[in-house]
């Protein structure tokens, strides 16, 4: 699992959050709640650091979209098209989604610190 720190828009706000990127789980460990556990992990840690949402990234596995809904998770999903470049067309890749669960409803805010 890849994890960072980033900044995106989500309905309609700029939210600071934690995006898992990379996600992938050894065949013998699967079914056994380790990416649950993980998952469980990064969003407290990014309710502990006042951020505003986890987001995974390009999903492919159909099995992981209905374990974050499960969880909270809201999904986009990407259908995949043709790209032609010249004479040359490229088949689709596969259709893939993202999820994203907001952590707090309010966007995390700078403060400006004052001193007395």
């Amino acid at each position: 699992m890849y994890l960072r720190q980033s900044t995106l828009v989500l309905e309609g706000e700029s939210r600071c959050g934690l995006e898992i990127a990379n996600v992938g789980v050894r065949e013998q460990y699967r079914r056994q709640g380790v990416l649950s556990s993980a998952i469980c992990i990064v969003e407290e840690a990014a309710a502990r650091m006042g951020l505003g949402f986890v987001f995974v990234e390009s999903i492919l596995n159909p099995v992981l979209v209905p374990a974050l809904e499960r969880r909270g998770f809201t999904i986009v999903r990407h259908k995949s098209e043709a790209v032609v470049v010249g004479s040359i067309t490229f088949p689709p890749r596969r259709d893939s989604a993202d999820a994203y669960k907001l952590i707090n409803n309010e966007p995390r805010r700078q403060s400006a610190q004052t001193n007395s």
